[in-house]
């Protein structure tokens, strides 16, 4: 398939990803479905959907249930993982951690299962000081799991981990305004060093001393 595009549209660049255009084929084959009455015989439903359950415990077959909610899951974490990696990873481990156990006690993984898709749909209710629940509060949750996984204490008090959130963010949101951003990766590549470079530089002041105690 990239063969066949690169003839025609002369596109010989190295980071070429059929995985780019995935929106657009979505649309066009959404138009296609409905210009020709095509009907999906079983309509696809987010999970954040109010008739979700209603959809899964329709399903008079225990197993079919299960096999629905881990799809819908992976489907719903995957896509969001971009958007705030720290809490869909979390998300994701849990989710492998209970078909692996579907194996040795189903009924325990179909409650479990029902368990991380309330959490996973849940509001969730952040404390401290507001955060952009979209840039700012991803850069937060990733700075606090990273001290988490160094098995370092969190910052005391006199420490703003939420003021170097804010920081990093606005570095990382200069970066990435550059053109052709998601094309570039070598763009990519610094925006990623950004919160290494200034943890070791000390732009987030006084959070290196609190991790090491």
């Amino acid at each position: 398939m990239q063969y066949l595009a690169r003839q025609p549209y002369l596109d010989g660049r190295d980071e070429f990803s059929p995985r780019r255009y995935g929106a657009k084929v979505r649309r066009l084959i959404a138009d296609h479905l409905r210009v020709t009455g095509v009907e999906l015989r079983v309509p696809p439903i987010e999970l954040s959907a109010p008739e979700f359950m209603e959809r899964v415990d329709a399903n008079p077959d225990a197993r079919a249930r299960t096999r629905y909610m881990v799809s819908r899951l992976r489907t719903h974490i995957t896509a969001r993982i971009g958007t705030d990696r720290a809490r869909y990873e979390l998300f994701s481990a849990r989710l492998e951690e209970i078909v692996q156990q579907m194996r040795q006690d189903f009924e325990q993984a179909a409650t479990d299962l029902a368990r991380l898709y309330g959490d996973i749909t849940a509001d969730v209710e952040e404390t401290g000081p507001s955060l952009d629940p979209l840039t700012e509060r991803p850069v937060y949750r990733a700075l606090v799991r990273a001290l988490e996984q160094e098995g370092a204490p969190l910052p005391s008090a006199e420490v703003d981990l939420y003021e170097a959130a804010c920081l990093l963010t606005s570095d990382i949101a200069v970066l990435v305004r550059t053109p052709h951003f998601v094309t570039q990766a070598d763009a990519q590549s610094e925006a990623r060093k950004v919160p290494a470079r200034n943890w070791s530089a000390g732009r987030a002041s006084g959070i290196s001393a609190a991790a090491t105690g």
